[in-house]
This record gives structure tokens, sequence and C-alpha cells, in this order.
């Protein structure tokens, strides 16, 4: 699983995929499948020359880092990161039906990510509200909606829908924690280019990481957090 490669103060080279923005009459909520071509490359880059690399904090982290380098971790010079890309679609709901593979996608700022099973295949959603309407005005409501109504009703056999919200773990203050280690003076220049990339792994493990944007590029690695799923109850409480 690809979660092992992104620990903090790690580097990758990389072009994220831009988001899709339909028309405001074609954000009506359809669940549909992601369209994906190639991803773009995502290839390690090295330690950054700023972020402390390891997991923890303090002491704990240099101990760690030791026994832990990114060699070990199968991260070697130009390692190429094996990804899917699932679409984040404006008033959407894009999908990747998938039997294993570790999937990425974002940038998260309050969407829900979530999977579920239909016709004996597992499905990897993306649920694309957006910050730019509150969450009671379209197509945050038409989009929710739309995917609510799916599992509501007649429940679909087998479904085992769950799902995580991948932006509510990192505060700001969190996320301008770790900017200062980059640049205690500067720090503003990081906070203003870190954003949140959702992982899915093969066996359904999630994963939030605090990625940052150097120039030229380059992503630092901020940090991971492994979070717990939520159910078909709690998932389409959250999107209600």
């Amino acid at each position: 699983m690809i979660s092992k490669f992104f620990v903090k103060g790690t580097t990758f080279s990389w072009i994220p995929p831009a988001q899709v923005i339909p028309a405001p009459l074609q954000q009506d909520g359809t669940i549909f499948a992601s369209n994906i071509v190639a991803p773009v490359a995502m290839t390690y880059a090295g330690i950054d020359v700023d972020l402390p690399y390891g997991a923890g904090s303090g002491p704990m982290r240099a101990i760690w880092a030791k026994t832990h380098s990114p060699a070990s971790r199968g991260l070697t010079p130009a390692t190429t990161v094996p990804y899917s890309w699932l679409n984040y679609v404006h008033g959407r709901t894009a999908f990747i039906q998938t039997a294993g593979g570790d999937i990425l996608t974002g940038f998260m700022s309050g969407c829900w990510i979530v999977v579920w099973m239909q016709g004996g295949v597992r499905h990897v959603g993306h649920v694309g509200t957006v910050d730019r309407a509150t969450k009671t005005q379209p197509p945050n409501t038409t989009v929710k909606q739309a995917f609510s109504a799916r599992f509501t009703g007649a429940i679909p056999m087998g479904s085992k829908l769950k799902g995580f919200n991948p932006a509510a773990p990192w505060g700001l203050n969190e996320i301008i924690s770790v900017c200062k280690e980059m640049d205690p003076t500067n720090f503003g220049q990081y906070t203003i280019k870190s954003k949140i990339l959702a992982l899915v792994t093969r066996n359904d493990h999630f994963y939030s990481m605090l990625m940052i944007e150097r120039p030229g590029n380059v992503w630092v690695c901020g940090g991971q957090k492994r979070i717990s799923s939520s159910g078909q109850s709690a998932v389409l409480a959250a999107l209600a």
C-alpha cells in the first residue's frame, strides 16, 4: 500500500489533476464513472530540505527516522508511486470501480469519500460538494441528496456503504505548525499552498495526507493520518 510512502518530510514531483467543473446546470448530482486517463506520474524526489523527515515529533521523530529510512519503505530516487486517480467533479459524485489498487483524490475541503458495493463490484466515490455554496444550498444539497437517495428506502442488499471526511482531522493551527517547521518566519507562503489529499487503499484503509506545494511541481508531505471509517447510517447523516 502506498500509505507507507507518505511520511512527513518526503517530497514528490507531481502535477495534480485539475478539478472538473461542469456547467452550472450539469452540477445535478449525477453518480457516474470517473473519466480517468492515465494519471500523471508521481515520483519520489527525496527528503525536504527544511521539514525534518519522520513520523511523530521531537526526539521520537529522529529515532523513528533512523530505523525507517525512505529506502526501507521502498522509496529510492525516482520511485514512481502507483495509484489511480478519482476525479473531484463539482456537483456530482464520480466513482471508480475497482477490485484493488490504491486510489488518490482531492484536494479536500469537506467532501466525503465513500466506498460501497454494487453488483458485486467495489466502488470508490467522491461526493462533489463545493466551497462556494453553503451546505444547505445547491449544488451541495443536490449532490448530497442524489447520492443519499441511492441508499435510502429499499437499501440495496450488500451495499456496505462507508466513508470519511478527509479534511476534518486537519485544523488550521496544526497546518500552520507544520509550515512553521519549514520556515519559522515566512510560514504563510506554505500555509496558502497546503492541501489535503485523500487515499483509499486496496483494503479500504482511509488516510488523509497534508501536502504542501513548493515551486517546480514539488509536493512535500506534511504528515498523514489514518482515519476510521463511518458506517452507512453515519455517512447518510453527514450528507443530510
